[in-house]
């Protein structure tokens, strides 16, 4: 007895195998597929196109090697009808003697094997065999992919979570969580595929860092061009070209190959680099020790100095002769401008003057 069973794709366009004994159970759908089909000719030293027939009682589908090879014209003219091939709950069993069904089941196009881009619904033929192999890998696949995840460290576990899609953001991550999601992912193919892709990208960790700066509102996707990334505080970081279907990937790739430096300040921002290693990026005294013993006028000094010279990261900008922070106009009373007037300012104002001193350490700290 041989078994033909409809095939069941999932999402990824993926063949997944059901036991034949439980798929009425689980598949019951009825189908049926007509018995006569001009295919490729697969003979040995044949060349072009055949007819193949599943006609009762021949010993080949070939309809130039059968009895009656009128029966084309036989159809045509409506001498001879030719039942369709029924798929009953799923699937189709055909006895050891029906050699010509057997042979017309394993050459059509609705074969998965034979599949063409036109068909789109096929069947298989069960061979517990080749089944029973073939699910074995596709299980010790998923074995393989969980021991992986039960194995990444808490910081790389959030980073392929939030990269996945499988967190709406950083803020959302949980341990436990994040690997039950991702474990259940790699249950499907497509889970796997995404999996394994996102494991080996060499860009995953910029990838999080510029996904975890949106999140906490470090960047921001400009809200006149949704595919230029700038900073919160103004200024361009990054533009994606358009139709790009992943754009901070595109970011990503782009900033490690001619960014770098802005890399490395999104990285600090995020605490991802330690002071100790950004005084020895920079050669700089340790700012966290002059913090502990500086003035706030000379704080303010270092804040105005450092707004200065980096355009691209500066907070504090001019409105004609004014300093602003975000809506806030940093002057007393108007008559003092520029620095002097925001210092004066500040001084006074301890809300407005933490809220700058915390923006300026993300950068510098």
């Amino acid at each position: 007895m041989h078994i033909f069973i409809i095939s069941n794709t999932n999402a990824g366009g993926t063949m997944v195998h059901r036991d034949p004994l439980l798929t009425s159970k689980r598949y019951p759908e009825n189908w049926a597929i007509p018995s006569v089909e001009l295919i490729d000719d697969p003979r040995p030293g044949k060349f072009g196109k055949t007819w193949i027939a599943n006609v009762p009682g021949e010993k080949t589908p070939f309809v130039d090697e059968q009895s009656n090879q009128q029966i084309l014209d036989d159809i045509r003219e409506g001498k001879r009808k030719l039942p369709t091939i029924a798929f009953t709950n799923g699937r189709r069993k055909v006895e050891e003697t029906n050699v010509c069904e057997y042979q017309y089941l394993k050459l059509t196009k609705f074969n998965i094997k034979n599949k063409t881009k036109r068909v789109t619904r096929t069947f298989f033929e069960y061979v517990p065999a080749e089944i029973s192999k073939e699910l074995v890998e596709k299980e010790m696949k998923v074995v393989d992919l969980t021991t992986k995840i039960a194995m990444l460290d808490e910081n790389k576990l959030k980073a392929v979570t939030r990269v996945i899609g499988a967190i709406a953001k950083v803020s959302d991550f949980d341990v436990q969580s994040a690997k039950y999601k991702l474990i259940m992912s790699v249950k499907r193919v497509e889970g796997q595929r995404v999996l394994e892709e996102i494991l080996a990208d060499p860009m995953l960790e910029y990838r999080f860092d510029i996904l975890d700066a949106i999140d906490s509102g470090v960047l921001t996707w400009s809200h006149q061009n949704p595919n230029i990334l700038v900073w919160k505080a103004g200024g361009i970081v990054c533009t994606v070209p358009a139709g790009n279907k992943d754009r901070v990937q595109y970011a990503a790739q782009y900033l490690y190959n001619n960014g770098f430096d802005t890399l490395t300040t999104i990285r600090k921002m995020l605490g991802r680099v330690t002071v100790e290693e950004t005084v020895e990026e920079t050669n700089s005294v340790d700012i966290t020790n002059w913090l502990k013993s500086a003035s706030k006028e000379d704080i303010l000094d270092k804040i105005f100095e450092w707004n200065k010279a980096n355009p691209d990261f500066a907070f504090l900008k001019f409105k004609g002769p004014y300093l602003y922070f975000e809506e806030i106009k940093l002057t007393k009373d108007n008559t003092l401008k520029g620095r002097e007037g925001a210092k004066e300012y500040l001084l006074e104002s301890e809300k407005t003057f933490e809220d700058v001193f915390n923006i300026w350490k993300k950068y510098v700290l």
